[in-house]
């Protein structure tokens, strides 16, 4: 994995830098008609947006790289997650999970339907 060293880099160039400031203006550029999203920059896990917040995960295989990379890295996933929220009908997709989720609810009677709603949404989240 990686040291203590390493993320703490990471971490340093994320508060030095302030970047946390430029991605949340590229966001305000990106999707000028909505000042309320909020941005939440991780070391590490997915990206993602519901639509009001977009959260983004530094990937593991940019904890090590240059400056540069990371920051390339952080303003393309940030620009993918504000596209998302532009022209993705979020309605749609939560109907879709629920529909997925129902489905194997359905089909598989005898499993725990709370458990098994749980893990076909986030499958239908994958394939989403």
């Amino acid at each position: 994995m990686f040291t203590h060293k390493e993320i703490t880099r990471v971490k340093k160039f994320f508060a030095r830098e302030r970047i946390y400031k430029q991605l949340k203006t590229a966001v305000s550029f990106l999707i000028p008609d909505r000042s309320n999203i909020k941005l939440t920059l991780n070391i590490g896990g997915g990206s993602f947006t519901d639509g009001n917040s977009i959260t983004v995960g530094l990937p593991d295989l940019f904890i090590r790289s240059s400056y540069e990379e990371i920051f390339t890295a952080l303003r393309a996933l940030v620009g993918h997650e504000a596209q998302h929220i532009n022209s993705s009908d979020f309605d749609a997709y939560k109907a879709y999970q629920d529909d997925i989720a129902e489905y194997f609810v359905k089909k598989y009677p005898k499993m725990n339907a709370r458990l098994l709603d749980h893990y076909a949404r986030k499958i239908a989240i994958a394939f989403g």
